[in-house]
């Protein structure tokens, strides 16, 4: 049904003044059922890209007043698969698709920013400085699916959140707005689908914890950290995870909702087996300390990665002061990520001598061989294992 998306393309050209050929990337919002979805563009003579079509790929159109014909061809066989029937209006800078066949309308809007993500916040009066990390990059739509964007930063010295559309304070009580949106999801997709996080590098790690928070009270847990990317339609994310709590079960029911209890801690905090499997980080501000000095990028990789070889239980346990902030955060666990790839990388080589490609079974027995457990903790956690309290 994202197929009607292909009527983009003639808004973009109709709504040119000189009637000249729309070039370029459009930005815009799919919306049915209440429900919204993103959408990206790009243009070029006679044909486009739906940046989140299924499938991916190139389709061909054609104008005819306020009507649009696109196309899809078969990539390999030039067979024509499918044909779609738009009917476009403009309303001043914007262009109004509508697609009889399913009902459904998309609004699109000319490129204003660097990137998707950013042109895609619709209260412009958010202003977010993306963090950045050295992630690999991926194209939207094909590589990575937009799902869920929360914008993420600070407006009047409050910390906000724009969420389709509407900022809200995001306080003890957050839960309650984000469990409003989920009277438009399908069941089946609540949990499964990620929130994808758009924050300021400068919103606080306690900020962060608060958001976190409020989304793991309803049972959301993946999330994607959307960082800087140099290119319009590609994106760097750092992918995370939630983790269950006992204090978090508890809140729940005290909040009468209703989440599946905790699974026993992966992260076994007893001395022993600290001092015996654990590698030990305080993050404070842009500062890595490791036994009490601090470490550079290289230093904290190559302390991992020797750990990591002859260590098969080995746990990365962090605390994160107060003064750090989103940005200091990435700076510290990026590298460990990194530390890890490159290990699964170099054991897969090692192993099987081929570096063109790696069957889904041989990533897994890497995962296995290198398997990443971090655990943060907190101030009490911390002291505890540091002074063997």
């Amino acid at each position: 049904m994202k197929k009607y998306i292909s009527i983009l393309i003639v808004f973009l050209i109709v709504s040119c003044s000189d009637k000249k050929e729309f070039q370029g990337f459009w930005y815009g919002k799919f919306e049915y059922d209440e429900t919204q979805f993103p959408v990206l563009m790009k243009f070029e003579k006679g044909s486009y890209i739906d940046y989140y079509s299924v499938p991916y790929d190139t389709l061909k159109y054609e104008i005819d007043g306020n009507n649009v014909t696109a196309y899809y061809y078969h990539p390999y066989t030039d067979e024509l698969m499918n044909e779609y029937n738009f009917q476009l209006s403009s309303f001043g800078d914007s262009l109004s698709l509508y697609y009889p066949a399913s009902d459904t309308k998309i609004t699109l809007y000319k490129t204003s920013e660097s990137n998707f993500v950013l042109d895609y916040l619709g209260d412009k009066n958010l202003n977010i400085n993306l963090p950045k990390g050295n992630r690999k990059e991926m194209v939207l739509g094909r590589d990575f699916r937009f799902h869920r964007p929360l914008y993420l930063t600070y407006q009047n010295d409050n910390l906000v959140a724009n969420y389709y559309d509407t900022t809200v304070i995001v306080d003890n009580e957050f839960y309650k707005f984000l469990l409003k949106q989920r009277e438009k999801e399908a069941e089946k997709d609540w949990f499964s689908i990620p929130v994808t996080i758009i924050s300021d590098k400068n919103v606080k790690i306690s900020d962060i914890k608060l958001l976190k928070e409020q989304l793991s009270l309803i049972g959301l847990r993946r999330i994607n950290y959307i960082l800087h990317s140099a290119e319009y339609n590609k994106v760097k994310t750092l992918s995370s995870y939630i983790p269950f709590s006992e204090k978090e079960y508890e809140k729940a029911r005290s909040l009468g909702l209703k989440l599946p209890p905790p699974p026993p801690p992966r992260v076994e905090l007893d001395s022993n087996f600290v001092r015996k499997h654990s590698l030990l980080f305080e993050i404070k501000g842009q500062s890595i300390l490791y036994n009490d000095t601090v470490i550079q990028e290289i230093e904290l990789k190559k302390i991992i990665q020797e750990k990591a070889i002859l260590d098969s239980k080995l746990e990365i346990l962090f605390y994160l002061h107060e003064t750090v902030v989103l940005q200091d955060y990435i700076d510290f666990v990026i590298p460990i990520y990194n530390s890890f790839y490159e290990l699964r990388d170099q054991y897969l080589s090692e192993k099987y001598n081929d570096l063109s490609y790696y069957s889904e079974e041989k990533r897994d027995e890497a995962k296995r061989k290198y398997q990443l457990i971090l655990g943060e903790l907190n101030q009490k956690e911390f002291k505890k294992i540091k002074y063997n309290l």
